[in-house]
């Protein structure tokens, strides 16, 4: 059993086209991982396609190559960089396996992982939450999916904070909750500003909840990966 985030994962792991066909017309997965260094993914694909398994099946794929495709299947859910790394594993497979009442999903990037648990709380049960505590981890999951809100740290252990503004995709609201000002031009970007000092924490989960009403919300498992 392998626990990604609160998601109990049944993961098989094959290394060849004809394993990974054989427990796919045996077994129904949720998703599947190919690893494009390893195995090729048309081989697999085109079995699949060829024992007509259904098509509608999240396919994450992980390449040096961004351009890898997948045929008369789907676009991947998701397209890794390698050598991959956990975090941006994670936030693929929580994209495409994320429990249907999550209405929302933010990535909090704050190395405090006390306040991770305490906005989760104020949050509330239809808003998912992906933590990053530094700025290679909020990277990562931002290559990985979409989010529907970032909250942002400007302290990072890596650099600061300020470094993602203009890394994340312009339809993306960020609300930047620190201890530290913000530089004028960047606050220019962001839907609020809000100080540590200043406000509670549930004062910032309101102001979320209330920039999250504004735009369209974004939509036990068993895993295969090829590799």
């Amino acid at each position: 059993m392998v626990t990604i985030e609160s998601i109990p994962l049944l993961v098989d792991i094959t290394r060849t086209a004809e394993a990974a066909c054989d427990l796919a017309s045996r077994r129904q997965y949720a998703a599947l991982v190919l690893d494009a260094g390893t195995v090729a993914p048309m081989a697999i694909l085109d079995r699949l396609g060829a024992d007509e398994q259904p098509k509608d099946i999240p396919i994450i794929v992980a390449s040096e190559d961004r351009a890898v495709g997948c045929g008369s299947f789907a676009e991947p859910a998701a397209r890794l960089a390698k050598p991959l790394n956990e975090v941006s594993l994670r936030a693929a497979l929580d994209a495409v396996l994320s429990p249907p009442q999550a209405e929302w999903h933010i990535l909090y990037v704050e190395d405090d992982t006390f306040l991770h648990e305490i906005f989760q709380q104020h949050l509330g049960e239809n808003v998912r939450m992906t933590s990053a505590a530094t700025l290679a981890e909020a990277r990562a999951c931002i290559a990985a999916r979409d989010f529907d809100l970032v909250l942002l740290d400007l302290e990072l252990p890596d650099g600061p904070g300020e470094q993602l503004v203009k890394e994340i995709a312009p339809t993306t609201p960020i609300l930047v909750f620190s201890a530290y000002d913000i530089d004028t031009e960047i606050a220019r970007n962001v839907a609020s500003v809000m100080t540590k000092s200043r406000v509670k924490e549930a004062e910032v989960a309101k102001t979320a909840a209330a920039i999250l009403a504004k735009k369209p919300a974004s939509g036990s498992s068993h895993t295969m990966t090829a590799e």
